[in-house]
């Protein structure tokens, strides 16, 4: 598909129906392609460290086309809740919120592992396909290297657990721009 011409948007499923809606939109909606987003996680188990892929978004289907959008296809998506639009109604995500979602599709729906500060910090995220959203965070295991992170994205505040690496202080950024 021509990236220029694309057109993305977030469709809202039934929690624990993303796999089978987004094999459902690439199986029988033409010109449309979908994906989830997972993060990669550390667990330890007996001392053994390793890395798990969890759902970062329950119930978001993210989903790109260039064709025009037939609402009346996607209500058919297994799992169907509802098309996710701004409050002018227009499901076509832009700025931070359509480079959030082409990053998304860049890395197949995977969340790399991220760096971070302290509790309580504001955070820019500098890296990853979170990159520029802003929040703060909320809780962290130095142990497993995760922290609980208020992201704003699109209006909304979603909290997530993520693996430490690409976080910076906000206070920086000020600097930064200075």
């Amino acid at each position: 598909m021509p990236m220029d011409e694309m057109k993305y948007g977030y469709l809202f499923v039934q929690s624990g129906y993303e796999e089978r809606a987004i094999r459902y939109i690439e199986r029988y909606l033409m010109d449309y392609e979908a994906t989830g987003l997972e993060k990669i996680q550390y667990r330890s188990r007996e001392g053994v460290r390793t890395q798990e892929r969890n759902r970062l978004m329950p119930g978001y289907v993210f989903f790109r086309t260039v064709t025009e959008l037939e609402e009346s296809e996607l209500r058919q998506v297994t799992g169907y809740v509802r098309l996710l639009c701004y409050e002018s109604g227009c499901w076509q995500l832009y700025g931070a919120d359509e480079a959030f979602a082409r990053y998304v599709f860049e890395k197949d729906g995977l969340l790399g592992v991220s760096t971070a500060c302290k509790v309580g910090d504001e955070i820019r995220l500098i890296d990853g396909p979170l990159k520029d959203h802003e929040g703060s965070i909320l809780k962290m295991d130095r142990h497993r290297k995760n922290g609980l992170v208020a992201l704003r994205c699109q209006g909304r505040v979603f909290q997530v657990w993520l693996p430490f690496d690409v976080i910076s202080p906000r206070t920086e950024r000020k600097m930064d721009e200075n």
